[in-house]
């Protein structure tokens, strides 16, 4: 929402007229002596700069092309915007926006197994990656033994995570399965 810029717009904001008693627009009536209801500059000059706060307290910069700063700004400061799947994301008031999912790393053969996997995250923050976390699905690994499992976080971006994991003791059938969720903005 930028402000006008015709070559009639004026430098500086008029002066305000003191409050007067609230009311409603109204047409006129001719007939009956009401006079139409006639718009000041400082009325539309006051819906201007409303509308304006919002766009730029959203962080958008104001522009003159992109007529949909409002809704957007609306969406960055009370949410909105989302996929709510099994893999998803949603964006809060605020503009965090929180992900999740689930990953399965590649099958390795042998007792003791070292996997990673990529994983692209369902949407990509536009300014990065403020935390991740990553766990273990208990019976994420299926094998027969003993062992020790770990998994953990080796890469984080604003579009993708990359989760490794570590099992000693098994003879695994599958590789890991591990649940992740990524804070961003």
């Amino acid at each position: 929402m930028r402000r006008i810029d015709v070559a009639t717009a004026a430098a500086a904001a008029p002066a305000v007229p003191a409050a007067g008693t609230e009311g409603f627009f109204t047409n006129g009536n001719p007939g009956g002596g009401v006079p139409a209801t006639v718009i000041p500059d400082w009325f539309l000059n006051m819906l201007q700069e409303e509308l304006r706060a919002v766009v730029v307290a959203g962080g958008l910069t104001p522009s003159k092309t992109v007529w949909t700063q409002l809704r957007d700004a609306l969406a960055v400061l009370y949410g909105g915007g989302g996929s709510l799947g099994g893999n998803g994301w949603q964006r809060l008031p605020g503009g965090l926006i929180v992900q999740w999912g689930l990953v399965t790393t590649p099958t390795a053969a042998g007792q003791n197994i070292n996997a990673t996997q990529t994983v692209t995250l369902p949407t990509t923050f536009p300014t990065g990656a403020l935390r991740a976390l990553v766990s273990l699905i208990h019976g994420g690994i299926v094998g027969t033994g003993w062992g020790g499992t770990n998994v953990w976080l080796s890469g984080v971006t604003a579009s993708q995570i990359t989760v490794t994991g570590i099992a000693s003791g098994y003879a695994p059938t599958q590789g890991f399965q591990a649940a992740y969720l990524v804070l961003g903005n």
